[in-house]
């Protein structure tokens, strides 16, 4: 059976961004115990990857060896493999080398003197030539607005025009709402990383509820003789229901016709 060397997984481009195809480079042997047969012998390799704060691997790449390692023989039992990987979303993941025997027969973790690993971080493809501004927030899950447009949540990368102006927004349940202005200039504009404040109900520009959304007052009106999907008597006596008012004006007919009789 053939295994990965550990140590030996390599990748390139050493710093790659989304849109790169990543080139995985990495020894395998082959068990000591294990004769070549005379036409050479054959597996699949894998490559799996698992995004930072994941546990589940998911496959990357793959490929088939057919005589990878040297015929019958030959006392040399390496060889050296090569898989690219596109399609790669941004984010920091843990890639794995490993072969079909030992990926197929076992649940992870998996052998460690028998696979070898690397972490890369794929980040954002930036085009130095267009203005460009990077808003990063230490609360991974505060949300970014660019003048009025959710642009993302913990960070966020725009372009835009050398000298424009835009307004952006912070905001996180529990915190105190986070703005300012910022202006592009040539290349790139790393706003200053942002640390929101914590506060409490009450405080002056404290995100403390969802104000977004809209305040339902109608359950302290009165419909006819209802108040809150419920029989209220006391809907009678307020001013702003129509009862209130059909009822003075029939009190003051009582009251006139009474008057009226007494003569």
């Amino acid at each position: 059976m053939a295994f990965i060397t550990p140590g030996t997984l390599q990748v390139s481009p050493a710093a790659p961004t989304e849109g790169d195809i990543l080139t995985f480079k990495f020894h395998a042997e082959l068990d000591w115990q294990d004769t070549l047969p005379l036409f050479g012998f054959s597996t699949t390799f894998f490559i799996l990857a698992r995004k930072q704060g994941e546990v589940t691997w998911k496959e990357a790449g793959s490929w088939r060896c057919n005589n990878c390692f040297n015929t019958f023989g030959s006392e040399d039992r390496h060889a050296l493999v090569t898989i690219p990987v596109d399609n790669m979303p941004i984010g920091t993941y843990e890639f794995l080398a490993i072969d079909y025997g030992i990926y197929m027969g076992k649940l992870p973790p998996y052998d460690s003197t028998k696979t070898a690993t690397t972490r890369v971080t794929i980040k954002e493809y930036v085009d130095l030539t267009i203005p460009h501004m990077t808003i990063r927030v230490t609360q991974p899950d505060a949300t970014i607005s660019v003048d009025g447009v959710k642009r993302g949540t913990g960070s966020a990368s725009i372009n835009g025009i050398e000298n424009q102006e835009v307004n952006i927004e912070v905001k996180l349940l529990g915190y105190l709402i986070y703005r300012t202005t910022q202006k592009f200039a040539a290349g790139t504009v790393a706003v200053p990383q942002i640390t929101l404040v914590p506060c409490s109900a009450g405080t002056p520009n404290c995100y403390a509820t969802p104000i977004d959304l809209p305040v339902d007052e109608s359950d302290g009106e009165c419909e006819g003789m209802n108040r809150g999907g419920g029989f209220d008597i006391s809907c009678i006596t307020d001013p702003q229901n129509t009862m209130y008012l059909y009822g003075a004006i029939g009190l003051v007919v009582v009251i006139l016709l009474m008057g009226g009789k007494k003569k």
